[in-house]
């Protein structure tokens, strides 16, 4: 496993940016996406990754399986760039299950109570996962889907990313 830092994680990578570039000069590198193979899923399909570099040399490596952020490079404080994520080092390990590292979490976070909601005076059961619990968008949240990713025209590198059940 990678090394975590959970405030760093949650902040978004243009904040992250202006954030780092405030805090102190970095040889300034060229921005660009670019797009690897990461692996296939059992049915066939094409898992990519998509790498994102701004100018202050920070790395988002962003899969196409669950929108996950599986590489995300930042420099301490003595400037070396290291990988602030938690998560795993191959595809494989992603299909054998992570808690939800990194990955897009939906349709609703958290959990969702004996996998049963009322709604409009409706109760609707849900596949549970977590306990008696839906967690996390159940058996096939977000996170185990494989996303459409447009890189986007902007001043930073940018990315969208898109799923439709």
């Amino acid at each position: 496993m990678k090394k975590v830092s959970y405030f760093l994680f949650l902040v978004c990578f243009s904040g992250l940016i202006a954030f780092v570039s405030c805090q102190q000069p970095v040889e300034r590198k060229q921005t660009n996406i670019e797009k690897t193979t990461f692996g296939s899923i059992p049915d066939g399909r094409i898992v990519d990754v998509y790498t994102l570099r701004n100018a202050q040399g920070m790395e988002i490596k962003i899969s196409t399986l669950g929108g996950t952020i599986v590489s995300w490079t930042a420099p301490d404080r003595f400037g070396k760039y290291e990988d602030i994520t938690l998560g795993c080092d191959s595809l494989s390990s992603y299909l054998r299950g992570t808690p939800f590292f990194g990955a897009i979490i939906g349709r609703y976070g958290n959990r969702i109570a004996k996998g049963k909601f009322t709604l409009d005076n409706a109760t609707y059961s849900l596949a549970t996962n977590n306990i008696g619990n839906s967690l996390h968008g159940g058996l096939k949240g977000f996170d185990k889907v494989l996303w459409t990713v447009v890189p986007v025209e902007s001043k930073e590198p940018a990315l969208k990313l898109t799923y439709t059940a």
